[in-house]
């Protein structure tokens, strides 16, 4: 992002890098619902989310 870009300027805006998304809770609930697809599968059950 250039440094006189004027979404910068305004005092309502604050920019983050993309991994500011990367909470412990995010993390953790990803975590669990890896851990959900690989139970199923062991089960012999379809996935939930499959990609």
């Amino acid at each position: 992002v250039p440094s006189d870009w004027p979404l910068l300027q305004l005092p309502n805006v604050t920019l983050t890098p993309h991994i500011a998304g990367a909470s412990v809770r995010t993390v953790t609930y990803a975590a669990e619902q890896a851990a959900e697809e690989v139970r199923r599968y062991l089960a012999g059950l379809p996935p939930v989310n499959p990609c």
